[in-house]
């Protein structure tokens, strides 16, 4: 029997143990970079690939000759990282006195060679707008003894995987229908605290609430 597709993934809690695809899946060419279509045979490739080397890998992501991180099938990738230690200060709705994580979030540019997606594009958006807000936009998502945290800055940038393996506090990818998965494990390296964080969990309800209640334009 053919397995299904929603079954094969783990819940969001869980999160995703994926890997660094192989070169035999290629990059996309520019074609498919900047069109919709129908040809999913590299999505199918890095997913298959993913699923065969750990059961709780759905997607698999991309990473180019110089290191620098792509996508996974289907699905954009974020990156969460602490803001360096000189740029902290008490802005954000922060008094000098609390403790609180400051954030910078980062997805690869959009340089021909990944998607342009449009969820990154939702998320980053929603990021920089609840950034505006301070700490309590996201106090809601913390579990009991997780520090509070505040994103500063979400933009597009170069991502390397070694950087981020070693520095990033969240992996989250984003997809299309407004899927949102956190990466807990990449290629047997636990992302941050090896779980799924308060930023993948803020965007798991903003990008579902501005689905129902969105207004039309497209990001």
């Amino acid at each position: 029997e053919k397995p299904s597709a929603r079954k094969l993934e783990p819940s969001f809690d869980a999160g995703l143990e994926e890997i660094t695809v192989t070169p035999k899946v290629p990059f996309k060419p520019p074609l498919l970079a900047g069109l919709k279509s129908n040809n999913y045979l590299i999505n199918c490739l890095s997913g298959m690939e993913s699923y065969a080397a750990s059961k709780r890998g759905c997607y698999g992501i991309q990473v180019d000759e110089k290191g620098r991180v792509g996508e996974g099938a289907v699905c954009s990738a974020l990156f969460v990282f602490e803001q360096e230690a000189s740029s902290n200060g008490a802005s954000n709705g922060t008094s000098p006195d609390e403790e609180v994580r400051h954030l910078v979030v980062a997805t690869p540019r959009f340089d021909g060679t990944i998607l342009a997606g449009t969820t990154a594009a939702a998320a980053l958006a929603l990021l920089n707008e609840a950034s505006m807000l301070g700490a309590s936009a996201f106090d809601q998502y913390l579990r009991p003894g997780e520090t509070r945290v505040v994103v500063v800055d979400a933009r597009q940038r170069d991502v390397y995987a070694a950087e981020a393996k070693e520095k990033a506090r969240e992996m989250i990818f984003v997809a299309g229908d407004y899927k949102v998965h956190g990466v807990v494990r990449w290629d047997g390296t636990a992302i941050g605290q090896g779980s799924v964080g308060p930023v993948a969990r803020y965007l798991n309800h903003a990008l579902e609430a501005r689905m129902h209640q969105g207004n039309g334009v497209a990001v």
